[in-house]
């Protein structure tokens, strides 16, 4: 059960190496959703390559703590197709922060960080959601990535555990407390 798994504070943007051991219990995709000043979900999920989901709610979402899932190998298909279709190997690392190219950022918006492992390999990208502009292939590249964390959470079915908007209008950030 060890592996050594890239994290964005070392590696953001950058191809990782790391040995691993038993690459069966390590992820293949991370994404963490994390919160703004108002109720923006704040949660992690990790996809695996034989279909298993993890799931991590920590804000604003329905299920606080962790839970499991499934997704079929049609839907692995599906998730590769569009890793490969963005190229996501060769994106940047960082998109809508300081001096990435983001011409453009609003306040108090969420982020997105993905994560992706290939047998020893990982790459990590974080978006800030708030960036609302740049040069013509950043602003493609961003929306390639928004489509792709869209598509993480419609292929994981993320609304059993966040719920849906109505739903967390009624979440406190102090709901973990109960």
């Amino acid at each position: 059960m060890l592996w050594l798994l890239p994290t964005f504070v070392a590696a953001q943007g950058e191809v990782v190496t790391g040995k691993v051991v038993n690459d069966s219990t390590a992820p293949w995709i991370r994404m963490e959703r994390r919160g703004c000043d108002g109720k923006c979900p704040d949660y992690r999920i990790d996809v695996f390559k034989d279909g298993r989901v993890g799931y991590e709610g920590y804000e604003f979402v329905k299920t606080i703590g962790k839970a499991k899932g499934e997704i079929t190998k049609e839907q692995i298909k599906i998730l590769e197709s569009k890793i490969n279709a963005i190229k996501f190997f060769s994106l940047n690392g960082s998109y809508g922060h300081d001096g990435d190219g983001c011409a453009s950022m609003r306040a108090d918006a969420s982020s997105v960080d993905i994560m992706i492992w290939t047998g020893s390999n990982g790459k990590a990208i974080s978006r800030y959601t708030g960036c609302d502009d740049g040069p013509p292939k950043y602003k493609r590249e961003m929306n390639a990535l928004k489509e792709f964390d869209e598509l993480i959470d419609k292929v994981v079915n993320i609304r059993q555990w966040i719920g849906n908007e109505e739903e967390r209008e009624k979440f406190t950030h102090l709901q973990h407390l109960n």
